[in-house]
């Protein structure tokens, strides 16, 4: 074939799943998706881990607030200093949950959701996605990882609440640690286990996981979604639609997550051992009725929006980097 015979379709570029099983075989290829997912999720949380602890800390205070969030963030940081109080505390942990669990996400995401999209008998339309593929991928994704990497997030929960309780001095003042200095990851896994039983490191599975799946069906309904329609009016990929993606993706995920994320943080930071999750429900229900599960949702926004927009951004490079596409 000389030059003058190309044409514009021997210059596209492979797809999606071509690349995955082309260009590095399907083993190799799979795990490389996985690891950018990971490495990407490692870096944004702990990178955003100090707005993770504010929200923690915001929503498992024992009474409420007379303040609003930005002067509690203040106050942290004018008593505690920012690294100590906020940005330090459950790190180690919130970046082994979440690198775990966003590998298990977005590396099965695509794959899953093209598995039901082949399924809908309603929308067989050659390169098209449906919304319900896009939800119901993301929800399963969600519900799988978060199950799995529940230790991580529970032991980050209690090492970020249990703060609040430090005094001046560098120890516990009150709480069942008083007079004794913070917990590491591994003292708190082996009093979890000590105590409980290795089902300890379980506690809060459930609302986990059901935060986990409203979360991801919400990320990659508003982020997958948001970025294949805008591609259908012409819009070409890139950082600027990540962005706008992102920020759809946001507003889907507060929404649709920050009641479990609530009932979730309050359950595990529960002192009770015949503690329900109904019974965590009443309670929140009698301080403030319905609204009162959305409590930290401004919070929640702030701290996912920057989270989901770098992670998008990060991860879509990392994926060239890689040898594959932006997501399709």
């Amino acid at each position: 074939m000389t030059v003058a015979e190309l044409t514009p379709s021997d210059f596209e570029f492979p797809s999606h799943q071509c690349i995955r099983h082309h260009a590095l075989g399907a083993t190799s290829s799979d795990f490389n998706l996985y690891l950018c997912a990971g490495l990407t999720a490692i870096f944004t949380s702990s990178s955003f881990n100090a707005l993770d602890c504010l929200r923690v800390r915001w929503q498992t205070q024992a009474h409420p607030l007379k303040t609003n969030i930005f002067q509690f963030a203040s106050q942290i940081i004018h008593t505690e200093g920012f690294v100590v109080g906020l940005w330090r505390p459950g790190i180690a942990a919130n970046a082994l949950g979440m690198g775990s669990s966003a590998a298990l996400r977005f590396g099965s995401y695509e794959q899953l959701r093209d598995q039901l999209q082949a399924l809908d008998s309603t929308s067989r339309e050659v390169g098209k996605k449906s919304s319900s593929s896009m939800i119901a991928a993301g929800l399963i994704c969600g519900a799988m990882a978060y199950s799995i990497t529940t230790p991580f997030h529970l032991l980050k929960t209690c090492l970020q609440a249990e703060r609040a309780l430090i005094g001046p001095d560098g120890r516990y003042c009150s709480g069942r640690r008083s007079g004794n200095f913070p917990s590491s990851i591994l003292f708190e896994t082996r009093r979890i286990i000590s105590t409980k039983g290795i089902m300890g490191l379980y506690k809060g599975c459930l609302p986990l996981t059901i935060r986990g799946s409203l979360f991801t069906g919400g990320q990659m309904f508003g982020y997958d979604g948001f970025k294949t329609r805008c591609k259908e009016t012409g819009m070409q990929d890139g950082p600027q639609l990540q962005i706008y993606s992102s920020l759809v993706s946001a507003m889907l995920c507060t929404v649709m997550s920050t009641p479990a994320d609530f009932v979730m943080s309050k359950y595990m930071i529960s002192k009770r051992n015949k503690q329900s999750m109904s019974s965590v429900m009443k309670r929140i229900y009698k301080s403030g009725g319905v609204l009162a599960f959305w409590r930290g949702s401004s919070v929640n926004f702030v701290r996912i929006t920057p989270v989901i927009i770098t992670y998008s951004i990060v991860y879509e490079q990392l994926r060239l980097f890689f040898g594959f596409t932006y997501l399709t």
